[in-house]
């Protein structure tokens, strides 16, 4: 498990990736849009999301954000 703060000036954008494990958002403070399979949410302080693996997904800070990223690979052994 991995666990990430991140933090993004007001319209900053991270754009579309694809993550190897199942992922969670967690808004620490600010609002981002989340944007997963042509669905975008709003997200305030206080508020989460969580996407399986290996879907497309983006974030716009709509104004300046922190969030943590938890993403949870599950490796599988030999």
């Amino acid at each position: 498990m991995s666990i990430v703060l991140i933090g993004m000036h007001a319209n900053a954008e991270l754009k579309t990736r694809v993550a190897k494990g199942h992922i969670n958002v967690q808004v620490l403070e600010g609002e981002i849009k989340f944007t997963a399979q042509q669905q975008t949410v709003s997200l305030e302080k206080g508020q989460m999301i969580c996407l399986q693996e290996n879907i497309p997904h983006s974030v716009l800070a709509i104004k300046e954000s922190f969030f943590l990223l938890t993403m949870m690979i599950n490796y599988q052994q030999p």
